[in-house]
């Protein structure tokens, strides 16, 4: 189906507000989000259609909206914050970074027996893969104007979570977290994403 949520940055020291150099990257939480949709699934029944294994193919993207207006540059040697905009003059209204990722689910999956759709209970844990489609930035300053940078911005091609979803019905809340973290290592900061939401509705 399709879910809805937040989408967070944890600092090497576990943190959601990070400090001194990597200040400049700390978030806007209450609208850093994140959008899936799965359309393709395939469960494998082991025990009585209450125990099994769920996997299909989805995509899921990220916007990560920064507090300071600054906004991500890149050269040889890494990823960087670039504060152009701002040393300008320039009034930055909103700056963000988007992600978007091909990503294929391995979860185990437990239910309840079966007591009719709306009373049935489920929990899953698992991995997701993915694989990076795109990383571009957007920075609106001065009124409307717009500046669109699409680059790799050394953010991991080939990622993976771990997650956890638990359900009643058509109820279900999900959580992810990416060990790898956001960027190539040795090539930024160290943040590891996070990701929790519900289901918005099924197939």
């Amino acid at each position: 189906g399709m879910q809805l949520g937040f989408s967070w940055l944890l600092s090497s020291q576990g943190s959601l507000y990070p400090m001194g150099a990597e200040d400049a990257y700390r978030l806007k939480l209450g609208s850093s989000i994140s959008f899936a949709i799965n359309p393709f699934q395939y469960s494998i029944s082991i025990v009585d259609r209450r125990f099994g294994v769920v996997t299909g193919i989805g995509f899921n993207f990220n916007f990560y909206r920064f507090q300071g207006g600054t906004t991500l540059g890149m050269n040889r040697d890494g990823v960087f914050v670039d504060s152009t905009l701002l040393q300008g003059g320039a009034k930055v209204a909103s700056s963000k970074l988007r992600t978007g990722y091909f990503t294929v689910p391995l979860l185990l999956e437990l239910q309840s027996p079966r007591r009719g759709y709306w009373k049935r209970f489920y929990i899953a844990a698992g991995v997701i893969g993915g694989v990076k489609m795109y990383a571009t930035t957007k920075v609106r300053y001065n009124g409307n104007r717009e500046l669109y940078h699409s680059n790799a911005f050394f953010i991991n091609d080939v990622q993976f979570a771990t997650t956890v979803r638990i359900g009643l019905g058509p109820m279900h809340l999900y959580a992810n977290y990416y060990p790898m973290g956001l960027f190539e290592q040795g090539r930024g900061p160290t943040f590891y994403p996070i990701e929790f939401g519900m289901l918005l509705f099924s197939f």
